[in-house]
């Protein structure tokens, strides 16, 4: 499964929409804007670098305990992922004293 060219081990969506994908095959991210048309329950992934140009329309579903699963298909093939929500507490740098700019 870490050698499968059609799997993600992880993405990532800030609240700017704007995120980043990891392969599972592959130790680099590509990025990506998106975009959400919450009439039709939609996710469009707009994805950057190489890629630039390339959108992915995923549609999606609240699940319990803060789950979001997402449904389409990317580079012909059927994707689904079921994410889960991160606590921006978790993120330790946002809680410590420690600050990059003053």
């Amino acid at each position: 499964m870490l050698t499968d060219t059609n799997c993600w081990r992880r993405i990532e969506i800030n609240a700017d929409g704007d995120g980043w994908v990891r392969p599972m095959d592959n130790p680099y991210f590509f990025g990506f804007s998106s975009t959400i048309d919450a009439t039709r329950s939609q996710l469009t992934m707009n994805l950057g670098g190489k890629r630039r140009g390339t959108a992915i329309v995923l549609a999606y579903t609240l699940e319990p305990s803060d789950r979001l699963r997402l449904v389409g298909k990317f580079d012909g093939a059927e994707v689904s992922m079921l994410l889960h929500r991160v606590d921006e507490k978790a993120f330790r740098l946002l809680n410590s004293k420690f600050r990059w700019a003053r």
